[in-house]
């Protein structure tokens, strides 16, 4: 796991979410913590998280309906990968978590070195793609640039919750090329 990797952990469970906080927190990870489903959220699409690790059983809305709401906020291949965690492995949850968008089911209780490297995993190709993208971004920006011209530099070509120039016409890893509106952020 790369240093700094923010991790959003959505338990209800006080005990559980100190566990998995203070491991990931341990071995480098920026981790917040949610109570529950709608916060969970609201905070994992406006916010810029790496990986979500998300509880099943929840007050209000369920894990399954929470994933659902994620993914319909970003894009099915698009934003943060979701590791679900449940006392409740039985096949229907775990084809039903997968339906919902998630990438890793893992059952309670969890085994906390299986969680890192499937967090940091996850998180890595996340971090990964973004950086390709980015990449691409300037390469294209620097062709398209009229000769004698400099690119303009910002440290980064897309701000969070910005929309790269729709005349390079790349695509953002699990995104849609642009149509010259908002782009769905990671």
């Amino acid at each position: 796991m790369r240093p700094g990797t923010r991790v959003l952990v959505i338990e209800d469970d006080p005990a559980s979410a100190r566990l998995v906080t203070d491991y990931l927190r341990a071995k480098g990870a920026r981790v917040e913590w949610a109570r529950d489903g709608t916060s969970g959220v609201e905070r994992a699409t406006t916010e810029d998280f790496d990986c979500i690790v998300l509880d099943l059983r929840l007050p209000g809305d369920n894990g399954f309906v929470v994933a659902e709401k994620i993914r319909a906020a970003t894009g099915p291949s698009a934003g943060p990968p979701i590791v679900v965690t449940s006392a409740f492995p039985d096949k229907p949850n775990r084809v039903r978590a997968f339906q919902a968008g998630v990438d890793a089911f893992l059952a309670k209780p969890i085994d906390l070195d299986e969680l890192y490297l499937v967090v940091s995993n996850l998180s890595d190709r996340k971090q990964v793609a973004q950086e390709r993208y980015e990449a691409a971004l300037a390469l294209a920006a620097a062709l398209l640039m009229p000769p004698g011209r400099q690119p303009p530099s910002s440290g980064g070509l897309t701000p969070p919750g910005g929309q790269p120039p729709s005349s390079v016409g790349l695509t953002p890893p699990g995104g849609q090329p642009s149509s010259g509106g908002p782009e769905p952020s990671d």
